[in-house]
Protein backbone atom coordinates (compact mmCIF):
# COMPACT_ATOMS: atom_id res chain seq x y z
CA UNK A 1 0.00 0.00 0.00
CA UNK A 2 1.28 3.26 -1.32
CA UNK A 3 1.79 6.21 0.91
CA UNK A 4 -1.10 8.52 -1.09
CA UNK A 5 -3.36 5.69 -0.46
CA UNK A 6 -2.25 5.28 2.95
CA UNK A 7 -2.65 9.65 3.70
CA UNK A 8 -6.63 8.78 1.67
CA UNK A 9 -6.94 6.34 4.38
CA UNK A 10 -5.73 8.54 6.85
CA UNK A 11 -8.15 10.96 6.20
CA UNK A 12 -11.21 9.04 5.12
CA UNK A 13 -10.68 7.09 8.78
CA UNK A 14 -10.24 10.59 10.74
CA UNK A 15 -6.92 8.87 12.21
CA UNK A 16 -5.12 12.00 12.77
CA UNK A 17 -7.25 15.28 12.73
CA UNK A 18 -4.88 16.68 14.75
CA UNK A 19 -1.59 15.15 14.38
CA UNK A 20 -2.42 12.94 17.72
CA UNK A 21 0.41 9.97 18.13
CA UNK A 22 -0.89 6.69 16.20
CA UNK A 23 -3.31 4.35 18.58
CA UNK A 24 -3.56 1.00 17.65
CA UNK A 25 -6.76 0.34 19.36
CA UNK A 26 -8.30 3.68 17.88
CA UNK A 27 -6.98 2.47 14.40
CA UNK A 28 -9.04 -1.00 15.12
CA UNK A 29 -11.89 0.65 15.97
CA UNK A 30 -11.89 3.31 13.48
CA UNK A 31 -11.06 0.01 10.76
CA UNK A 32 -14.44 -1.96 11.86
CA UNK A 33 -16.35 0.93 11.95
CA UNK A 34 -15.34 2.05 8.35
CA UNK A 35 -15.94 -1.63 7.34
CA UNK A 36 -19.73 -1.59 8.97
CA UNK A 37 -20.73 1.03 7.22
CA UNK A 38 -19.65 -0.13 3.82
CA UNK A 39 -21.60 -2.29 1.21
CA UNK A 40 -22.71 -5.69 2.14
CA UNK A 41 -20.68 -7.35 -0.46
CA UNK A 42 -17.18 -5.19 0.55
CA UNK A 43 -17.90 -6.38 4.22
CA UNK A 44 -18.24 -9.93 3.10
CA UNK A 45 -14.74 -9.81 1.73
CA UNK A 46 -12.94 -7.47 4.29
CA UNK A 47 -14.11 -9.21 7.45
CA UNK A 48 -12.13 -11.95 6.73
CA UNK A 49 -9.58 -11.72 9.44
CA UNK A 50 -6.56 -11.80 7.37
CA UNK A 51 -7.36 -8.95 5.12
CA UNK A 52 -8.68 -7.06 8.09
CA UNK A 53 -5.61 -7.84 10.38
CA UNK A 54 -3.44 -6.57 7.38
CA UNK A 55 -5.01 -3.71 6.89
CA UNK A 56 -4.90 -2.47 10.35
CA UNK A 57 -1.40 -3.44 10.66
CA UNK A 58 -0.51 -1.68 7.55
CA UNK A 59 -2.27 1.34 8.82
CA UNK A 60 -0.83 1.38 12.44
CA UNK A 61 2.98 0.99 10.77
CA UNK A 62 2.65 3.25 7.88
CA UNK A 63 0.66 6.30 9.89
CA UNK A 64 3.81 6.09 12.44
CA UNK A 65 5.96 6.14 10.03
CA UNK A 66 4.44 9.17 8.26
CA UNK A 67 3.59 10.99 11.61
CA UNK A 68 5.04 9.86 14.71
CA UNK A 69 7.36 12.94 14.32
CA UNK A 70 5.02 15.21 13.37
CA UNK A 71 2.85 14.42 16.10
CA UNK A 72 5.43 14.83 18.68
CA UNK A 73 6.51 18.07 17.49
CA UNK A 74 2.92 18.95 17.36
CA UNK A 75 2.41 19.59 13.62
CA UNK A 76 -1.29 18.85 12.20
CA UNK A 77 -1.27 16.67 8.84
CA UNK A 78 -2.64 19.85 6.93
CA UNK A 79 0.10 22.02 7.85
CA UNK A 80 2.39 19.22 6.58
CA UNK A 81 0.14 19.04 3.44
CA UNK A 82 0.64 22.65 2.96
CA UNK A 83 4.16 23.15 2.41
CA UNK A 84 4.51 20.33 0.53
CA UNK A 85 5.06 17.27 2.83
CA UNK A 86 8.68 18.31 4.62
CA UNK A 87 10.85 15.91 5.55
CA UNK A 88 11.47 15.47 9.40
CA UNK A 89 14.80 17.26 9.20
CA UNK A 90 12.53 20.33 7.31
CA UNK A 91 10.50 20.55 10.13
CA UNK A 92 13.42 20.19 13.16
CA UNK A 93 14.49 23.47 11.08
CA UNK A 94 10.98 25.67 12.12
CA UNK A 95 12.13 24.69 15.89
CA UNK A 96 11.26 27.44 18.19
CA UNK A 97 8.96 29.20 15.64
CA UNK A 98 6.39 26.29 15.46
CA UNK A 99 3.86 26.05 18.06
CA UNK A 100 0.74 24.14 18.61
CA UNK A 101 -1.92 26.78 20.85
CA UNK A 102 -4.96 24.27 20.15
CA UNK A 103 -7.39 27.28 21.63
CA UNK A 104 -10.89 27.39 20.43
CA UNK A 105 -14.07 30.15 20.07
CA UNK A 106 -17.81 29.41 20.40
CA UNK A 107 -20.90 31.33 18.96
CA UNK A 108 -24.16 30.37 18.04
CA UNK A 109 -23.17 26.46 17.70
CA UNK A 110 -20.04 27.47 14.90
CA UNK A 111 -16.54 26.72 16.68
CA UNK A 112 -13.18 27.99 15.58
CA UNK A 113 -10.61 25.91 16.47
CA UNK A 114 -6.56 27.07 16.10
CA UNK A 115 -4.43 24.09 15.57
CA UNK A 116 -0.68 25.38 14.77
CA UNK A 117 1.17 28.52 14.23
CA UNK A 118 4.40 28.83 12.71
CA UNK A 119 6.25 31.95 12.05
CA UNK A 120 9.34 33.90 11.47
CA UNK A 121 10.69 37.67 11.42
CA UNK A 122 7.93 39.15 9.60
CA UNK A 123 5.01 36.90 8.95
CA UNK A 124 2.83 34.29 11.02
CA UNK A 125 1.21 31.31 9.32
CA UNK A 126 -2.09 30.08 11.39
CA UNK A 127 -3.95 26.97 10.94
CA UNK A 128 -6.87 26.90 12.36
CA UNK A 129 -10.68 24.94 11.79
CA UNK A 130 -14.06 26.57 11.27
CA UNK A 131 -17.07 23.78 12.42
CA UNK A 132 -20.20 24.41 11.26
CA UNK A 133 -22.99 22.92 12.56
CA UNK A 134 -24.31 19.94 11.23
CA UNK A 135 -27.63 21.93 9.63
CA UNK A 136 -25.40 23.99 7.71
CA UNK A 137 -24.30 21.33 5.14
CA UNK A 138 -21.19 22.74 4.05
CA UNK A 139 -19.23 21.03 1.49
CA UNK A 140 -16.43 21.73 -1.10
CA UNK A 141 -18.73 23.08 -3.58
CA UNK A 142 -20.08 25.65 -2.02
CA UNK A 143 -17.58 26.71 1.02
CA UNK A 144 -15.71 29.23 -1.26
CA UNK A 145 -19.36 30.74 -1.95
CA UNK A 146 -19.83 30.96 2.06
CA UNK A 147 -16.75 32.10 3.24
CA UNK A 148 -16.70 35.00 0.70
CA UNK A 149 -19.17 36.28 3.62
CA UNK A 150 -16.63 35.42 6.42
CA UNK A 151 -14.05 38.04 7.31
CA UNK A 152 -10.78 36.54 8.44
CA UNK A 153 -8.87 38.39 10.39
CA UNK A 154 -5.07 37.98 11.86
CA UNK A 155 -3.63 40.29 14.09
CA UNK A 156 -0.91 40.72 16.45
CA UNK A 157 -0.38 43.33 19.81
CA UNK A 158 1.56 46.34 19.09
CA UNK A 159 4.84 46.47 20.06
CA UNK A 160 7.58 49.05 19.72
CA UNK A 161 11.20 48.29 20.00
CA UNK A 162 13.88 50.65 18.57
CA UNK A 163 11.36 52.19 16.41
CA UNK A 164 10.13 49.29 15.11
CA UNK A 165 6.53 48.06 16.01
CA UNK A 166 3.86 45.95 14.27
CA UNK A 167 1.95 48.09 12.14
CA UNK A 168 -1.59 47.08 10.52
CA UNK A 169 -0.33 47.49 7.41
CA UNK A 170 0.73 43.93 5.49
CA UNK A 171 -0.84 41.52 3.66
CA UNK A 172 -3.49 38.88 5.39
CA UNK A 173 -3.68 36.32 2.96
CA UNK A 174 -6.43 33.35 4.02
CA UNK A 175 -6.77 29.92 2.26
CA UNK A 176 -9.03 26.83 2.23
CA UNK A 177 -7.24 23.86 2.45
CA UNK A 178 -9.92 21.75 3.38
CA UNK A 179 -13.67 20.59 3.56
CA UNK A 180 -15.18 17.47 5.27
CA UNK A 181 -18.11 17.31 7.47
CA UNK A 182 -18.57 20.08 8.19
CA UNK A 183 -15.30 21.55 9.06
CA UNK A 184 -13.46 24.18 7.19
CA UNK A 185 -9.73 23.49 7.50
CA UNK A 186 -8.33 26.52 6.75
CA UNK A 187 -4.04 28.49 6.59
CA UNK A 188 -4.08 32.25 7.28
CA UNK A 189 -0.57 34.11 6.80
CA UNK A 190 0.21 37.55 8.02
CA UNK A 191 3.06 39.53 6.55
CA UNK A 192 4.21 42.89 8.26
CA UNK A 193 6.88 45.29 7.31
CA UNK A 194 7.61 45.77 11.01
CA UNK A 195 8.97 43.05 13.12
CA UNK A 196 7.57 40.31 14.98
CA UNK A 197 7.97 39.31 18.51
CA UNK A 198 7.71 36.62 21.15
CA UNK A 199 5.46 37.32 24.22
CA UNK A 200 2.69 39.00 22.24
CA UNK A 201 -1.11 38.21 22.05
CA UNK A 202 -1.97 36.88 18.61
CA UNK A 203 -5.86 37.52 17.90
CA UNK A 204 -7.90 35.50 15.03
CA UNK A 205 -10.83 37.06 13.93
CA UNK A 206 -12.98 34.97 12.01
CA UNK A 207 -16.85 36.53 11.53
CA UNK A 208 -19.72 35.72 9.43
CA UNK A 209 -21.09 39.20 7.72
CA UNK A 210 -24.89 39.92 6.48
CA UNK A 211 -25.78 42.36 4.55
CA UNK A 212 -29.46 44.68 5.31
CA UNK A 213 -31.33 47.35 4.32
CA UNK A 214 -30.58 50.61 6.26
CA UNK A 215 -33.23 52.80 5.93
CA UNK A 216 -33.07 54.66 9.41
CA UNK A 217 -30.62 56.91 8.41
CA UNK A 218 -31.18 60.45 7.03
CA UNK A 219 -28.50 62.36 4.55
CA UNK A 220 -28.55 65.87 4.03
CA UNK A 221 -27.94 67.00 0.37
CA UNK A 222 -25.49 69.15 -0.69
CA UNK A 223 -28.70 72.12 -0.52
CA UNK A 224 -29.47 72.55 3.00
CA UNK A 225 -32.78 73.64 2.57
CA UNK A 226 -33.56 69.98 1.36
CA UNK A 227 -33.51 66.71 3.51
CA UNK A 228 -33.73 63.45 1.61
CA UNK A 229 -34.70 60.23 2.97
CA UNK A 230 -32.84 57.07 1.64
CA UNK A 231 -34.49 54.91 -0.23
CA UNK A 232 -34.83 51.28 1.07
CA UNK A 233 -33.28 48.51 -0.98
CA UNK A 234 -30.45 51.51 -1.55
CA UNK A 235 -28.78 52.33 1.87
CA UNK A 236 -26.85 49.50 3.03
CA UNK A 237 -24.84 47.89 6.38
CA UNK A 238 -23.55 44.97 7.51
CA UNK A 239 -24.44 43.40 10.63
CA UNK A 240 -23.64 39.97 12.55
CA UNK A 241 -24.21 36.91 10.43
CA UNK A 242 -24.14 33.19 11.44
CA UNK A 243 -21.40 34.14 13.98
CA UNK A 244 -18.81 36.49 14.88
CA UNK A 245 -15.51 34.56 17.41
CA UNK A 246 -12.70 35.85 18.42
CA UNK A 247 -9.63 33.60 19.54
CA UNK A 248 -6.58 35.35 21.63
CA UNK A 249 -3.65 33.58 23.02
CA UNK A 250 0.12 34.30 23.69
CA UNK A 251 2.08 33.94 20.66
CA UNK A 252 5.06 31.22 21.21
CA UNK A 253 8.14 32.01 18.75
CA UNK A 254 11.70 32.24 18.59
CA UNK A 255 13.67 33.61 15.80
CA UNK A 256 15.60 30.63 13.72
CA UNK A 257 16.63 33.25 10.57
CA UNK A 258 19.45 34.84 10.07
CA UNK A 259 19.54 38.87 9.93
CA UNK A 260 22.38 41.43 7.49
CA UNK A 261 22.34 44.88 8.28
CA UNK A 262 23.80 45.62 5.15
CA UNK A 263 23.83 49.79 4.98
CA UNK A 264 25.55 50.07 1.65
CA UNK A 265 24.48 52.59 -1.76
CA UNK A 266 22.48 50.16 -3.90
CA UNK A 267 23.05 50.30 -7.68
CA UNK A 268 19.92 48.81 -9.56
CA UNK A 269 20.30 48.88 -13.45
CA UNK A 270 22.37 52.13 -13.12
CA UNK A 271 20.65 54.39 -10.33
CA UNK A 272 21.49 54.08 -6.77
CA UNK A 273 19.76 56.61 -5.13
CA UNK A 274 18.97 53.85 -2.79
CA UNK A 275 20.40 52.62 0.55
CA UNK A 276 20.33 48.30 1.09
CA UNK A 277 19.87 48.36 4.83
CA UNK A 278 18.98 44.97 5.91
CA UNK A 279 18.49 41.33 4.90
CA UNK A 280 16.82 38.89 6.50
CA UNK A 281 16.11 34.96 5.52
CA UNK A 282 14.24 32.19 7.20
CA UNK A 283 13.39 28.96 6.56
CA UNK A 284 10.42 30.11 4.91
CA UNK A 285 10.87 33.82 3.82
CA UNK A 286 13.51 36.16 2.30
CA UNK A 287 12.94 40.18 3.55
CA UNK A 288 15.20 43.33 1.73
CA UNK A 289 14.30 46.41 3.24
CA UNK A 290 15.24 49.57 1.09
CA UNK A 291 15.86 53.02 2.02
CA UNK A 292 15.28 55.75 -0.81
CA UNK A 293 13.16 55.59 -3.21
CA UNK A 294 10.51 52.78 -4.78
CA UNK A 295 12.50 50.46 -6.18
CA UNK A 296 10.32 47.68 -5.28
CA UNK A 297 9.47 46.20 -8.90
CA UNK A 298 13.08 46.53 -9.52
CA UNK A 299 14.60 44.16 -6.92
CA UNK A 300 14.31 41.21 -8.46
CA UNK A 301 16.85 39.01 -5.85
CA UNK A 302 19.20 36.53 -7.59
CA UNK A 303 18.97 33.25 -4.68
CA UNK A 304 22.27 31.16 -5.59
CA UNK A 305 22.15 27.45 -3.72
CA UNK A 306 24.93 26.14 -2.57
CA UNK A 307 24.37 22.98 -5.36
CA UNK A 308 25.05 25.87 -7.82
CA UNK A 309 21.79 26.57 -8.70
CA UNK A 310 20.15 29.68 -9.19
CA UNK A 311 16.55 31.17 -9.16
CA UNK A 312 15.20 35.27 -9.27
CA UNK A 313 12.38 36.18 -8.01
CA UNK A 314 9.68 38.56 -9.45
CA UNK A 315 7.16 40.21 -8.58
CA UNK A 316 4.47 37.06 -10.00
CA UNK A 317 4.08 33.77 -8.21
CA UNK A 318 5.84 30.76 -9.79
CA UNK A 319 6.24 27.56 -9.35
CA UNK A 320 8.77 27.71 -5.85
CA UNK A 321 7.51 30.81 -4.28
CA UNK A 322 4.59 33.14 -3.62
CA UNK A 323 5.46 36.84 -2.64
CA UNK A 324 4.24 39.29 -0.65
CA UNK A 325 5.09 43.20 -1.52
CA UNK A 326 5.09 46.03 1.54
CA UNK A 327 5.91 50.00 0.97
CA UNK A 328 6.18 52.13 4.04
CA UNK A 329 6.95 55.56 1.91
CA UNK A 330 7.16 57.61 5.71
CA UNK A 331 9.70 60.13 5.94
CA UNK A 332 12.24 60.14 8.40
CA UNK A 333 14.54 61.94 9.38
CA UNK A 334 16.72 62.23 6.40
CA UNK A 335 13.78 62.62 4.32
CA UNK A 336 14.33 59.14 2.67
CA UNK A 337 11.23 56.56 2.36
CA UNK A 338 11.35 52.83 3.49
CA UNK A 339 10.67 50.19 1.25
CA UNK A 340 9.92 46.16 2.12
CA UNK A 341 9.86 43.19 0.15
CA UNK A 342 9.31 39.92 1.54
CA UNK A 343 9.45 36.43 -0.36
CA UNK A 344 7.39 33.57 0.73
CA UNK A 345 8.66 30.32 0.22
CA UNK A 346 5.96 27.38 -0.38
CA UNK A 347 8.26 24.85 1.21
CA UNK A 348 10.65 24.95 4.55
CA UNK A 349 14.21 25.78 2.93
CA UNK A 350 17.26 24.91 4.77
CA UNK A 351 18.98 28.13 5.14
CA UNK A 352 22.58 26.38 4.78
CA UNK A 353 21.55 25.25 1.15
CA UNK A 354 21.29 29.21 0.67
CA UNK A 355 25.05 30.21 -0.43
CA UNK A 356 24.18 33.96 -1.71
CA UNK A 357 21.55 35.99 -1.98
CA UNK A 358 22.22 39.13 -4.97
CA UNK A 359 20.13 42.63 -5.15
CA UNK A 360 21.45 44.82 -8.21
CA UNK A 361 25.61 45.18 -7.44
CA UNK A 362 25.48 43.79 -4.01
CA UNK A 363 26.02 40.43 -2.77
CA UNK A 364 24.70 38.57 0.71
CA UNK A 365 26.98 35.47 1.54
CA UNK A 366 24.71 33.47 3.66
CA UNK A 367 26.53 30.23 3.99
Amino acid sequence: MNNKRLRMLNDELGLNDYAEAPNSQRIIEKVNNSINADPTERKLFMRRKFVSSVLVAALILSIASLTVIAATLGWHHKLIEYFNNPTAEQMKLMYGAFDAPMVSGTDNGYTVNVLNTLADKHGIYVLYELVCPPNKEINSLNAETYMQDVTRMLTVSERTQSNNAIMGMGVSSPKILSVKNNVITLVNYLGTNGEIYDNQKLTLTVKHNKVVDDTENTFVSGDKSRVQLQVPGNAKKVVKGDFDIVVSWDFQYKNIGKSFNIDNKLNINGVNNNILKTVDVSPISIWITVEGDDVLGALAPIIKFTDGTEFQYTNRDNSRNTYAMFANNQIGDNSKGISSLGYVFDEITDIKTIESITIGDQIIKVS
